[in-house]
């Protein structure tokens, strides 16, 4: 655990991502030509605290509402739009970990709580086999924004059991157990969004690395419950 006791105001943050904003312009066109944010962006932004936004404090986050999380992002947007996407969707990520159960709370933030957490949420895309213990993860998804800056994933995927409905399930995976297809993302804007594919065959996936979509309708968030 590592709580952190200066919480900035939300004007402060905001203050942050202004400041940052004439760097970013300056490194755009390197973002759109390299198809990533820069590995300096992401340095700045988490030396400015930034990444912290909408993580537990128990992790040493930033507790802040999410209007002042929509202000950040839109003002890293005056700089560097791809680079105000992949925040805004790599943020949001804080917000929904603790909807997996408490180990795998722990699992991603106990020892390294400035890691980052991508997705791909293409649900169709992926399937997951029951087998003993968790599950068998397979698929290839598009469009995985920040898949470059990611340390863990957030796969979407399709699960079928017997003449139940297919449900729609969410496995927390590493980004070194996932292949990126790099030659995959050439558009003619927001470039550097880096929102390649992903891919994974029969990856074994944990019980407690997985989140039933279903759960959500109820409120029940498992991993809150010890923050």
């Amino acid at each position: 655990m590592v709580e952190d006791q200066n919480q900035p105001t939300p004007e402060e943050l905001i203050r942050r991502a202004k400041a940052i904003v004439p760097t970013l312009r300056e490194r755009a066109a390197s973002a759109e030509r390299e198809r990533k944010v820069p590995q300096a962006t992401i340095d700045d932004l988490h030396a400015k605290g930034l990444w912290r936004i909408l993580r537990p404090r128990r992790y040493g986050g930033y507790v802040t509402d999410v209007g002042t999380m929509f202000q950040v992002i839109a003002e890293l947007g005056r700089g560097c739009g791809s680079t105000s996407w992949v925040y805004a969707n790599l943020i949001s990520h804080n917000w929904m970990l603790p909807y997996w159960p408490a180990e795998a709370v722990a699992t991603v933030w106990d020892d390294t709580p400035d890691v980052l957490i991508g997705s791909a949420l293409a649900f169709p895309s992926g399937r997951l086999e029951r087998t003993d213990g968790g599950y068998l993860l397979s698929g290839r998804w598009p469009f995985a924004s920040g898949v470059d800056a990611s340390d863990w994933m957030m796969m979407g995927a399709m699960f079928k059991e017997g003449a139940s409905p297919p449900a729609a399930l969410l496995a927390l995976v590493p980004i070194d157990e996932i292949t990126v297809h790099h030659d995959t993302w050439y558009v003619a804007g927001l470039s550097g969004t880096g929102s390649k594919d992903v891919s994974c065959e029969n990856l074994f996936v944990p019980e407690s690395m997985i989140y039933d979509l279903r759960l959500a309708r109820t409120g029940f968030s498992p991993g809150t419950e010890d923050l």
